[in-house]
């Protein structure tokens, strides 16, 4: 079968899922940020010879740019990483640049799946942190390479097998990869696209060459196949690209070649909805979608006016529905585009400049943050009145809608000031104080605040004096719960007491409903007041004492 020249076109664009960890306390991304990003922001990063073909971005957790793209005049695969003051540019393999896909991995390290320009192999490629490790995946004529790393770091990739018109997949066990075929039926898997759910199980978007946009996905049993459009006509789907949200659902962006509109779908409720997303002359080119922080999706495309393709960017703004615009002006600049979101949900966009044949990048930054978080503190427990009967849970919640908080600073009364990590309780009786202050990514920091509160737990101890020989307390646990280590006291006051004035005593354990007596031996004459405490619990009586004996007491 006669080589398609179409690689030599179209580069399929394919997403890497990277994870930015969080902080505890830490708010990185809400959804009114887009309405509050700067303006484009606009570099060329490499432009030795014919290069910035086939890119693919990510963003590390810091989130600095990382882009694989290919360079035509030596078909050499190469990468590009920004490490904050300058971009760092190296070859990885040549040849080998063909349909490159990269992702990272939890030490931000890339591993990049892509086609060998001159075996026609599917290749990957990982640095280690020394070097680049280089391999074979398959030995097959491949295309449309994509990459997804899973819970272990391990590759996933799905490619089109030329020779048989197959869409396949490969994953790494830790051993060895194991490769299969997941549709065979007719011409499929062109534009495929992959992207693991939180079972590290595959999803793959790819074309069918009847027309249709197809869906496949594990279920950690089994293949499933299903389709998501047909659109009738010559020419039908042209790329696609496909992301999980964070309740395991695909949305795919895809070209509507025979009507030359971008076009959007999901499957959010079993059942998929499509919607053209832009419609404005011939567009939807070199696509690639990404989804914010609440699930929202992002996508960057090429239109192609007078010819010459110019990158555009469209975003789903809830209520406002979809935002599009225009991103770079420059003629021809607009093919091969890959996006990825920061943690502040702002878009990075790699792409080729086919004018001055050149790799691009473009970001939103988030805007200057002059204003500080805010905090605020909730109290959780049982109440009588104004009061707490229970011990007190506490609760900061602190957010910042511009560069996120960066943490929370806290003290409980005359305490001293700590990093709030997780909710605290408050188990003394009292009135009591917390101080509380949050700091923001900017170094923006909030005016101290504070929230009082009341504990007085109620006294579930009984107290029964008597006397006879000596005096007698019975404690009891009239409460639902055991009480350990209960402190007792029995005190008496007035008349004339040689010994036995006062005693001290250990309960050791008091289950529900259970009475434990303590005594005390005194010797004396008069009438005493006898004072008798158990933990919270205080009784008083009095009595007449004659030599050894209590008597008359009430």
């Amino acid at each position: 079968m006669m080589k398609k020249m179409i690689g030599i076109v179209v580069c399929m664009l394919l997403i890497a899922t990277v994870f930015v960890p969080s902080i505890p306390g830490v708010r990185t991304a809400n959804e009114d940020n887009g309405s509050k990003q700067r303006d484009w922001e606009i570099e060329t990063v490499d432009s030795a010879g014919d290069t910035g073909w086939c890119t693919s971005i990510a963003l590390d957790s810091n989130n600095y740019p990382h882009i694989s793209y290919g360079n035509s005049d030596n078909e050499a695969l190469k990468y590009a990483k920004w490490n904050g003051a300058t971009w760092e540019i190296e070859t990885v393999d040549s040849p080998g640049f063909g349909w490159t896909s990269i992702a990272l991995d939890s030490d931000d390290y890339p591993h990049i799946a892509y086609h060998n320009q001159d075996s026609e192999y599917q290749k990957y490629a990982k640095w280690n942190g020394a070097a680049w490790e280089i391999e074979i995946v398959d030995s097959v004529w491949s295309y449309f390479a994509s990459i997804a790393l899973d819970s272990d770091d391990y590759p996933h990739i799905s490619y089109y097998e030329m020779n048989n018109e197959d869409l396949k997949y490969a994953k790494w066990n830790g051993a060895a990869w194991e490769i299969e075929t997941v549709d065979s039926v007719g011409d499929v898997g062109e534009y495929c696209s992959l992207a693991l759910d939180s079972s590290d199980y595959p999803h793959i978007s790819y074309r069918d060459n009847d027309n249709t946009l197809k869906h496949a996905w594990w279920d950690g049993t089994l293949w499933h196949i299903e389709v998501v459009e047909v659109i009738p006509g010559s020419y039908g789907v042209r790329y696609s690209s496909i992301a999980i949200d964070s309740s395991d659902k695909p949305h795919i962006a895809y070209k509507d070649y025979e009507n030359d509109d971008l076009k959007y779908a999901k499957n959010t409720t079993g059942t998929w909805e499509t919607e053209t997303v832009d419609s404005t002359g011939d567009t939807g080119w070199y696509l690639s979608i990404a989804l914010d922080s609440s699930d929202y999706p992002h996508i960057s495309f090429s239109d192609w006016p007078g010819y010459n393709y110019r990158l555009k960017y469209a975003k789903w703004s809830g209520d406002k529905g979809w935002e599009i615009e225009i991103v770079d002006t420059a003629v021809d600049a607009g093919k091969f585009t890959s996006i990825a979101l920061d943690s502040y949900d702002c878009p990075h966009i790699s792409y080729n400049d086919g004018n001055l044949d050149d790799l691009k990048y473009a970001k939103k930054a988030p805007p200057e943050d002059t204003t500080p978080p805010e905090t605020t503190c909730e109290l959780e427990g049982e109440m009588e009145g104004d009061v707490y009967i229970s011990d007190v849970t506490v609760y900061l919640n602190a957010t910042d809608d511009i560069s996120g908080v960066n943490y929370t600073m806290y003290k409980l009364d005359h305490g001293e000031f700590e990093i709030y990590e997780e909710p605290f309780v408050v188990s003394d009786d009292g009135d009591h104080t917390v101080y509380f202050y949050s700091v923001d990514n900017a170094g923006n920091v909030e005016d101290t605040k504070n929230c009082t509160f009341t504990i007085e737990h109620p006294c579930n101890i009984e107290i029964n004096i008597s006397g006879l020989f000596g005096v007698k307390a019975t404690i009891t646990n009239t409460g639902e719960e055991n009480i350990t280590g209960l402190e007792c006291s029995i005190k008496l006051e007035g008349g004339f007491i040689l010994f036995g004035k006062s005693k001290t005593d250990t309960i050791p354990s008091l289950a529900p409903g259970e009475s434990k007596p303590i005594r005390s031996l005194v010797f004396g004459f008069g009438k005493p007041t006898i004072t008798v405490t158990a933990g919270c619990a205080e009784a008083t009586a009095s009595g007449i004492l004659i030599l050894f004996f209590v008597l008359g007491v009430k």
